[in-house]
């Protein structure tokens, strides 16, 4: 069912307008159903956790000249969860964090 969500290529999932989704499966007769609220309201990043390897996890820590691929999780005060912000190609993770030195 189709009411607040657009499905693409049965991976992705983004909302269009406020309301529930249900997405459904059958797989050789086990069945399996998701419901996908979409609201209106904004949800702000309350924890990003780094899972890059750094020295220390609560700081970023290097030498001079030395680039590493950050990666990180992010969590919302919505309860919303991306486990690796920088693996979502349809995500501008860049707009949601900004480090700086």
């Amino acid at each position: 069912e189709n009411g607040a969500t657009n499905f693409h290529d049965g991976v992705y999932v983004d909302g269009f307008a406020a309301g529930t989704s249900t997405a459904s499966a059958d797989f050789q007769g086990v069945l399996g159903t998701k419901i996908i609220t979409v609201s209106n309201a904004r949800a702000a990043v309350n924890n990003i956790q780094f899972i890059s390897v750094f020295d220390a996890q609560t700081s970023l820590v290097g030498a001079a000249g030395k680039s590493v691929q950050l990666r990180a999780r992010l969590f919302f005060n919505d309860g919303t969860k991306f486990d690796d912000v920088t693996e979502y190609s349809w995500i501008a993770w860049s707009l949601l964090i900004e480090f700086t030195s």
